[in-house]
């Protein structure tokens, strides 16, 4: 049932992330307000966002999904579903600790809704518990 890998769709795939990460950095030279911005402003790169906009997560979609489509045409249905379960939970497992647990707590120390800790503490300032009396 295996038949000659296709690669065009991985090379497609490769190409649709580069252009995410040159959307992302226009973002900071666009003529708008993102998290980031410079001072320098660029209506080329504005222009390149707006374009790319529309265009860069769904062609990422339609690949996938023809990647999938080839997927079970090479494999038979329960590999097909055991090897992209385990894909998508390593996946999922990365993601939420790095962009879910360690982004919200970067966000919180950045925004100080969390203050950082001392290293040592103020002078004249004991690091110890009162000690109740009695």
């Amino acid at each position: 049932m295996s038949q000659e890998r296709i690669h065009y769709p991985d090379w497609l795939k490769v190409l649709i992330v580069y252009g995410i990460v040159l959307f992302f950095v226009s973002l900071v030279f666009s003529m708008g307000t993102w998290l980031v911005s410079n001072h320098d402003r660029s209506l080329i790169l504005t222009a390149f966002a707006g374009f790319t906009l529309p265009w860069g997560i769904p062609a990422m979609f339609l690949i996938a999904g023809a990647d999938a489509w080839f997927g079970v045409r090479s494999r038979t249905a329960p590999d097909f579903v055991r090897w992209h379960f385990l894909v998508t939970v390593v996946a999922l497992t990365l993601g939420i600790n790095e962009f879910g647990v360690r982004r919200w707590a970067i966000t919180r120390l950045v925004f100080g809704l969390y203050p950082l800790p001392q290293a040592c503490p103020k002078p004249g300032i004991s690091s110890r518990r009162p000690v109740p009396a009695g």
